[in-house]
């Protein structure tokens, strides 16, 4: 096996997501004959995602991660989104958005997804705060203080089952990135599916340089960006995660890709259909512009999608 040992870097960084969705050339397919090898760096205690996390719960870190993700991720947030909306046969009636922050996804389901149940949740009791503070009292509409590794247990049972769950940038945030893939696929509902989009680590990277293309203005930034870097999965932690979900939840199918429109070339089939059954992302994309580094940017996204058949129970 010759997966790369994990980073002595502490945990790095959510990108721009400007061009997280143009294509790249195709990678070849990993050694994953021993993915347990693999998913054993997962597991609770991985002190990088810890420190990670500690940009979203000290307060003079905090003012710098959300100072960078409000300027940087809101286009990717909103095409997560977008796509996640399309990639089943019909329109979701139950969604949960897993590591929800402060609500910013869950206000643009609502504003394009009404009538549906939606459920957010976070560890952190201040995001789930200031997200029900963005959201305000009415139905349809809820966030918990709750881990996505919390659904494996009766706190899944108590939410229920899902037609779509999103998770934007936060993957590598999470304490056990295994348990949650797992438990989100497992609170699916039949011909359900969850879509992961999240910062992917190099497979080569070096543990310090932070690409210029993510945008960070200052050296604070990008000490925020190192340190997600270092806590995200390399596409073949990615895929070995794919694998054993396959193996371990009855009905499942996983695709982890990297780049372009959930993975796909903008110009190939399936991205045709993506933008034909979601016509907004080609206003977003256009708000965006252009911008320098974009071919650099878009090697940094890997994108998963796990489906579970219409005709698992």
């Amino acid at each position: 096996m010759t997966i790369r040992a994990r980073l002595r870097a502490p945990p790095a960084a959510l990108p721009s997501g400007h061009f997280a969705y143009l294509p790249v050339p195709d990678l070849e397919e990993p050694d994953i004959n021993e993915p347990n090898s693999v998913l054993e760096t997962l597991r609770d205690g991985d002190p990088k995602r810890a420190w990670a996390r500690r940009w979203f719960e000290d307060p003079s870190l905090l003012r710098v991660s959300r100072r960078y993700d409000d300027r940087e991720t809101g286009l990717s947030r909103a095409l997560c989104a977008e796509v996640g909306l399309v990639l089943g046969e019909r329109a979701p009636a139950r969604v949960l958005d897993a590591g929800c922050g402060t609500g910013a996804t869950l206000a643009h389901l609502r504003a394009h997804l009404p009538g549906a149940d939606l459920v957010g949740i976070d560890p952190s009791e201040a995001a789930v705060r200031s997200a029900r503070l963005l959201l305000g009292p009415g139905p349809g509409t809820q966030v918990h203080t709750m881990a996505a590794e919390d659904l494996a247990g009766p706190a899944g049972d108590r939410l229920g089952r899902f037609d779509l769950a999103l998770v934007h940038l936060s993957l590598g945030l999470m304490r056990d990135p295994f348990t949650a893939v797992c438990a989100l696929a497992r609170v699916l509902n039949a011909g359900g599916h969850c879509y992961i989009v999240d910062l992917l680590r190099p497979d080569d990277w070096d543990g310090e340089s932070v690409p210029a293309a993510l945008g960070a203005k200052d050296a604070p930034e990008r000490a925020y960006l190192r340190s997600q870097l270092a806590a995200s999965l390399s596409m073949s932690e990615l895929r070995a995660v794919g694998a054993e979900v396959e193996r371990l939840v009855p009905g499942v199918r996983a695709e982890v890709r990297r780049g372009g429109l959930c993975g796909h070339h903008p110009s190939s089939e399936a991205a045709r259909r993506i933008w034909l059954r979601a016509p907004r992302i080609g206003g977003l994309l256009a708000s965006a512009g252009a911008r320098p580094g974009a071919g650099e940017q878009m090697r940094t996204v890997a994108h998963m999608v796990i489906r579970r058949d219409g005709s698992t129970r």
